[in-house]
């Protein structure tokens, strides 16, 4: 007890201090310490896992982390080459998200620990589709003087492009790598390379076309320019229409006099192949747009072809413009209509509710005019047909 009374008059004797004499060594400990332990940022790069095939990143996803580290002064200089953090993107699907980062601390030295990290990145995922575009040569340089370019041919005359959704939409045309026509004088034939349009585009197709330029003298051979050469719209849906930016074309031949002098706009077809796009009848829209740009146009010639010479197409590329018939508009419109009525149905089976009078009679009424706009529909379409035969 004695021992105990000692010990609690030592500490109450003079206490004020005593307190500030542990305060000052603590705060002398403290300043000991952090002059010795310093902290450093060091930037960590991110290895990604799993990215799925079917989709891309919408923009470039981080490359590093930045990672706080403390300790002695002295052994923070050490190597951060073999240092990497991992991020998982498995099962992840379109849009944004908030992915983990993990960062194994085993990879520090040993008197070296962890700060500061972060725990989350964010990425952003659009779809990788493929879509077929239209190759077109590019050429480039002046040809010797009194000859003309005429008309270029490329085989093959598409390309497929791999890429994100984003970048290919407002695609439709892929140019091969400039082809010199400086001091030319002959027609020739070359195999080109198309041109890288975009990192993230891939060219899955064949890289290499070969590109046919026609090259002819002015005003030495007999030739002709006909006009007026209506243009035929070829695969096209039967749901579509399609407006094209020229109704017509003029057509540059070379041949034979008696052959030039015989032919005529009636002999040429002239048409662009659509086969690229169609009517959606479950979202009743164009697919993949409304507007094509840069169609090629193919002639074909009725008569004289292995003696007349196309020397050019004016022009050789239209642009279109499609719309959907009304009466598949009217069709999607009855569809709409029907199942509707087959919900309301389903509805009230399901729930085991009586509909009232008003409710009935409506479904009813509705029911009755799809009905008879089927029937209406029946009735023309047999008309048609007996007016034909």
């Amino acid at each position: 007890m004695k021992n105990q009374k000692k010990i609690a008059n030592l500490i109450k004797n003079n206490w004020q201090a005593k307190l500030i004499s542990i305060l000052i060594a603590i705060g002398l400990w403290t300043y000991n310490y952090n002059m010795q332990h310093s902290t450093v940022s060091i930037a960590v790069p991110i290895q990604y896992k799993n990215i799925p095939d079917k989709f891309s990143f919408e923009n470039p996803p981080p490359r590093f982390i930045k990672i706080k580290v403390g300790g002695k002064e002295e052994n923070l200089n050490f190597s951060t080459g073999n240092l990497k953090a991992t991020v998982d993107l498995k099962d992840l699907d379109e849009g944004p998200h908030e992915v983990s980062v993990s960062f194994d601390p085993q990879q520090l030295p040993e008197n070296i620990e962890i700060v500061e990290q972060p725990s989350n990145i964010s990425v952003t995922f659009e779809k990788i589709i493929n879509k077929t575009v239209y190759i077109q040569a590019k050429l480039t340089g002046k040809l010797s003087e009194g000859y003309k370019s005429g008309r270029v041919i490329v085989k093959p005359r598409n390309a497929v492009l791999k890429g994100p959704v984003s970048l290919l939409t407002n695609i439709n045309v892929i140019e091969t790598e400039p082809i010199e026509l400086s001091g030319i004088q002959t027609s020739f034939i070359k195999k080109i390379k198309l041109r890288n349009i975009d990192d993230k585009i891939q060219i899955i197709s064949s890289n290499y076309i070969e590109v046919s330029v026609t090259i002819f003298q002015e005003n030495i051979t007999n030739d002709k320019i006909i006009e007026n050469i209506s243009i035929t719209a070829h695969n096209l849906d039967p749901a579509l229409e399609a407006f094209f930016s020229v109704k017509s074309i003029k057509l540059h031949l070379q041949g034979p006099l008696e052959n030039l002098n015989t032919i005529s706009s009636e002999d040429i077809i002239c048409s662009v192949d659509l086969q690229n796009v169609r009517f959606d009848r479950e979202s009743n829209s164009i697919l993949p747009a409304e507007t094509e740009t840069g169609l090629p146009i193919d002639i074909k010639l009725l008569k004289f072809e292995e003696k007349l010479q196309i020397l050019n197409i004016i022009p050789d590329m239209v642009s279109v413009r499609y719309k959907i018939m009304p009466e598949f508009e009217q069709k999607t419109e009855i569809i709409e209509k029907e199942s509707q009525i087959i919900d309301k149905n389903k509805d009230i089976e399901k729930n085991k509710i009586k509909p009232d009078k008003k409710i009935k009679n409506k479904i009813d009424t509705e029911t009755f005019d799809i009905i008879e706009e089927k029937t209406e529909d029946n009735n023309e379409d047999t008309e048609a047909v007996n007016e034909k035969n």
